[in-house]
């Protein structure tokens, strides 16, 4: 009986210290937070659109994604991306590259009467 106690005892003071150590860091962490001006404060649902739009911005292809938080069809993880300037402007130096690295001879370039 008595070590039935102690057992009950010991996981208390555990699931005790656990939750005290949890609740302090997640105060500590909103606290700072919040002392950044024009932050809010994050949720778990903005912390999870943060890691896709990070994923994205590395490269990390739409499925890869797709498979990491878990979605069902293609079309909740294309909700959860929001296209980044620096993405874009990838996108559109890949383009010129590719199309636009030959400048027209100006003896090409049509002129109009």
């Amino acid at each position: 009986m008595m070590a039935d106690l102690r057992f009950q005892m010991q996981k208390w003071q555990k699931s005790a210290f656990i939750e005290i150590f949890t609740v302090y860091y997640r105060d500590k962490f909103k606290e700072y937070v919040r002392a950044v001006e024009g932050v809010r404060e994050p949720t778990p649902h903005s912390c999870r659109h943060t890691y896709v739009s990070q994923m994205q911005a590395l490269g990390v292809d739409l499925a890869t994604i797709q498979s990491m938080v878990g979605h069902a069809d293609l079309d909740m993880t294309q909700h959860y991306l929001h296209v980044q300037s620096p993405v874009k402007q990838k996108v559109v130096d890949v383009f010129d590259q590719a199309f636009c690295s030959k400048k027209p001879h100006s003896s090409q370039i049509p002129v109009r009467p």
